[in-house]
């Protein structure tokens, strides 16, 4: 069994604004992540985990998906009063982020 070992460095963002403040808030305190949402259905991620993270404090570690996170997004949207101004404004942060192969891996916390 192999193990693979990294080291973490954070680049902070510029703080994102509402409602995309909000949005992360819920992500940092989602405990489904870890690839036991059975709603989230995504053929790309069969045998791969799609989302995982923990955290202590207020703070969290998340590595996910490209398309899960627009998923949790389009969720989180749906279940709160935000308008088309403010799901695009959620859009446009995720398209923004550095993405490698279609994941990322965030801090979240202060």
């Amino acid at each position: 069994m192999g193990l693979d070992v990294g080291v973490v460095t954070i680049k902070y963002l510029d703080a994102p604004e509402e409602p995309v403040n909000k949005f992360l808030l819920h992500l940092a305190r989602d405990t489904s992540l870890g690839g036991d949402d059975e709603e989230y259905e995504d053929d790309t991620h069969d045998d791969e985990q799609y989302a995982w993270g923990g955290g202590n404090g207020g703070n969290a570690f998340v590595e996910l998906s490209r398309s899960y996170v627009n998923w949790k997004a389009d969720q989180w949207v749906k279940g709160h009063s935000v308008g088309a101004e403010g799901r695009d404004a959620i859009q446009r942060w995720i398209s923004d982020l550095p993405w490698k192969n279609e994941m990322i891996m965030l801090h979240l916390g202060g």
